[in-house]
């Protein structure tokens, strides 16, 4: 698949309600370089706020992640958390972790020799990185330990 044909992102957070604890799910879609494209409530945040009569208000929207640039490094891939790592879905075409043979299945379990426990480990790993860096990225692979060290570059201008 190419960067111009990469889906976007799904992420949710649950967030707190001082109204006798309840809770609603905001579920935002977020593009690979951290835009968002869309967002929504869940629909029992949705009828809660129906049958108490009251509407839904967002009253602050903060960037989860720090805006993309020409700065700002990547792999290529998508992935998402297990309960060993991080599972790789997709390797995109002409990225780093492509040049070194990542594959989908793949399981990363360490960058630079730091554990990784979530995909949001992954992706805070990646983004404090620079552009040029050689980072170690610890695998499982069928079972199979192995390493591979991509050379990080700038997200491609399309996904800016």
């Amino acid at each position: 698949m190419s960067v111009e044909n990469v889906p976007p992102l799904k992420r949710e957070t649950i967030l707190p309600n001082s109204d006798r604890g309840r809770v609603a799910t905001l579920v935002a879609m977020c593009s690979l370089a951290g835009v968002a494209v869309g967002f929504g409530l869940s629909t029992a945040a949705m009828q809660a706020a129906s049958d108490a009569q009251r509407a839904v208000v967002i009253t602050d929207v903060r960037p989860s992640i720090d805006p993309v640039s020409a700065d700002t490094p990547w792999l290529g891939l998508r992935f998402h958390t297990v309960s060993t790592g991080v599972v790789v879905e997709q390797v995109y075409a002409a990225t780093p972790a492509e040049a070194v043979g990542v594959q989908a299945g793949d399981v990363i379990v360490a960058y630079d020799r730091v554990p990784i426990h979530s995909s949001n480990d992954l992706f805070r790993m990646v983004r404090g990185s620079a552009i040029g860096e050689r980072p170690i990225l610890s695998m499982l692979r069928h079972g199979h330990a192995l390493e591979v060290q991509p050379t990080l570059s700038p997200v491609p201008v399309q996904l800016r």
